[in-house]
């Protein structure tokens, strides 16, 4: 799997990052919640789209199999 991640909404730009594996999502997420929202994020999932609220901004992760 390949996980491409957008910033925001803007599905139709280039992604800002792409991993391999979810754990590595997981870490990218973890670590700009840290350095931008004190730690906290909220997440959900939209037509198989998962987004990352992580304060000032909102990431899209797109799964390509």
């Amino acid at each position: 799997m390949k996980y491409l991640i957008y910033k925001s909404f803007a599905s139709a730009s280039q992604p800002v990052k792409s991993f391999d594996t979810e754990d590595q999502v997981h870490s990218f997420i973890a670590d700009q919640a840290n350095e931008l929202n004190y730690g906290l994020y909220r997440w959900w999932t939209i037509d198989g789209i998962d987004f990352y609220d992580v304060g000032p901004c909102i990431y899209a992760v797109h799964t390509v199999a």
